[in-house]
């Protein structure tokens, strides 16, 4: 005959003295079982102070979504009851779960306020994987499953590998409209000993879990892209409304043209995790994340132009949309290490120059290795 269980956590009665209800009436306050009682010996043993790991067990079974897995809850309960010591009332419970009702029954008292709670059926997972529930036959170091709503922030640094770049100056007032195409380079950001920890290229994460395993995520890249003066590039259009071609030096044309205080790369992603080994969030996990995202650049544009300076500052550069794969994995509970890979593609438009604009696009792959935690 199918027999379930319901596991119910109850609302304490407020201003209740100690010498106003027996042990049994404590316990009443925690955990009432509809169609099992509870020995006398069990209850006092839930209504001790040493009991509060047995309590927080029966809360989290009573706050599990329907859909959580056996096993979860049972790494969960066994953590708790191996961090209260409980090793008699385990023993206990796991002999009433397997044996049915027991005799002896919790005295009548005023109705408490009953939660909703999962149910599980004891005839088709077997009561003897239910008393495992308390029988602390899981690992000491399981943590509490992440639940949903679950929050991460990553800090980090990065480097940048940039695709060839076309970069266009108009000044119309000066009669100049030229193109250089070269290649740009970034500023490694692994060197923190003389420097702030924003000065170097650095990476930032913030997301929310809204569902087990789908995230979203405000994504932040500090990076640094730099046309070199000394480099080689291809020239084409006009100065001072005479035609120019060729391959020229860069610095000969552009003194100074820097995304340098961040070509910032921020973005709002979609986040999908695949868990590969363990159960994320706890210690020796590891994960895979797939992100992609769309938002915006907030350079700051340093540049001299045929030897005049721009008013250097941040601005709006434009619209920018990346693709990113990151490998998560748990160090200490709730302490991770990530190892990202972003591919980024930005329209950048309308960057200050003296008496004019710049327009570029610009491809990345940049390599981030950030620690984070979660909670």
């Amino acid at each position: 005959m199918k027999s379930k269980l319901v596991i119910a956590v109850l609302v304490a009665a407020s201003a209740r003295t100690a010498a106003a209800a027996p042990a049994d009436a404590d316990v009443r306050a925690f955990f009432l079982r509809p169609d099992h009682s509870l020995s006398s010996a069990f209850a006092a043993r839930l209504a001790s102070a040493d009991a509060r790991a047995l309590r927080r067990c029966l809360e989290l079974l009573a706050a599990a979504p329907a859909e959580t897995a056996q096993a979860e809850l049972k790494d969960a309960c066994a953590a708790e009851m191996k961090a209260g010591d409980l090793a008699p009332a385990a023993e206990e419970a796991r002999a009433l779960l397997a044996s049915g009702p027991a005799q002896a029954s919790v005295p009548p008292t005023a109705a408490p306020l009953k939660l909703k709670v999962p149910t599980f059926d004891l005839a088709s997972a077997g009561s003897a994987d239910h008393a495992s529930m308390f029988d602390g036959s899981a690992s000491k170091g399981a943590a509490v499953e992440r639940k949903e709503n679950e929050w991460y922030v990553t800090w980090g640094y990065n480097t940048e590998r940039y695709a060839p770049v076309a970069v266009e100056f108009s000044q119309p007032s000066l009669g100049n409209d030229f193109k250089l195409e070269g290649r740009m380079h970034d500023q490694k950001g692994w060197d923190l000993w003389n420097h702030s920890i924003t000065v170097p290229q650095y990476s930032f994460r913030v997301g929310k879990f809204i569902k087990k395993n789908t995230a979203i995520e405000l994504n932040f890249d500090h990076a640094k892209a730099i046309l070199e003066p000394d480099s080689r590039a291809s020239i084409s259009g006009t100065i001072g409304g005479a035609p120019v071609g060729g391959d020229v030096r860069v610095g000969d044309y552009v003194q100074k043209y820097k995304l340098n205080n961040g070509a910032n790369f921020l973005l709002l992603n979609a986040v999908q995790r695949v868990p590969l080994i363990g159960t994320p969030g706890r210690t020796g996990s590891v994960a895979l994340l797939a992100k992609a995202g769309v938002g915006i650049m907030l350079p700051h544009t340093e540049n001299i132009v045929l030897g005049q300076e721009n008013k250097a500052g941040f601005q709006y550069g434009g619209m920018g949309a990346g693709l990113e794969g990151a490998i998560r994995a748990h160090i200490v509970k709730s302490v991770f290490i990530e190892v990202a890979e972003k591919g980024f593609y930005g329209r950048y438009r309308n960057l200050n120059i003296y008496e004019g604009k710049a327009k570029q696009n610009l491809k990345a792959l940049v390599t981030i290795v950030s620690i984070g935690t979660s909670f």
